[in-house]
């Protein structure tokens, strides 16, 4: 944290991922930016993909996530579950949010849904491995995302 003029200033983390999932089943999300691919393991091959490596003690606050369908007949994602993993072991409880309204084509593709991991395992020290899966009733396709967090103090 830093301290100016008497006020405390927490600061703030974030980082971005997208990509065409095309899945209902469980997949890590490649937040390691590698081949941009999701995974159904963590394995040797995989880490460059979905093993995020912590640059400072932070909290995980919240995940914000757009997705889109590719036609205007695919089903609604519905109740999708987003959670944390610590070093391949499950870090959070699942946060899930009902995922209605996605549009198609340029219709209704801005909505944007929040999945909020304050009340469950959000805590990372420097130097420890992140992986978070996702998982749905229904099919994502494209989608973006951004995670947030707060670097805590040292």
């Amino acid at each position: 944290m830093q301290s100016f003029l008497g006020q405390i200033f927490k600061m703030k983390f974030f980082i971005t991922v997208a990509g065409l999932l095309n899945t209902s089943d469980l997949r890590y999300l490649p937040l390691a930016h590698g081949s941009q691919s999701e995974n159904n393991v963590v394995s040797d091959n995989t880490i460059d993909d979905v093993s995020f490596i912590i640059p400072f003690d932070l909290i995980i606050t919240k995940a914000y996530f757009n997705t889109a369908r590719s036609h205007s007949s695919d089903a609604q994602p519905g109740q999708t579950k987003l959670s944390l993993w610590k070093a391949g072991e499950k870090h959070s409880d699942d946060v899930t949010v009902d995922i209605e309204g996605v549009g198609y084509d340029t219709f209704d593709i801005h909505n944007v849904h929040v999945f909020d991991f304050k009340d469950t395992g959000n805590d990372y020290l420097a130097g420890e491995v992140m992986q978070m899966t996702i998982e749905c009733e229904g099919v994502i396709d494209y989608y973006s995302m951004t995670i947030t967090g707060e670097y805590l103090e040292e």
